[in-house]
């Protein structure tokens, strides 16, 4: 049992590190590219796939953390 919670705690991290990954990077970028953008254009509508990606991968890093949690109580 405990080597299950291993390897989740580890793909939670993993998952993490990569969420916090995409964000840093869609965030330099917004900021790089709105200082190139006319007034009015909006500098994420070419990067929505990446953010959606980020979300779902902080929404399952959070998930993974939670069923670690409660397989660790039992």
């Amino acid at each position: 049992m405990k080597r299950k919670i291993g390897w989740l705690k580890k793909i939670s991290n993993i998952l993490f590190i990569l969420t916090i990954g995409f964000t840093l990077y869609l965030l330099v970028d917004f900021i790089i590219t709105r200082g190139s953008l006319p007034p009015g254009v909006c500098p994420i509508e070419n990067k929505r796939p990446l953010m959606y990606i980020a979300a779902a991968l902080a929404l399952v890093s959070f998930i993974i953390a939670i069923v670690e949690d409660r397989i660790k109580g039992e």
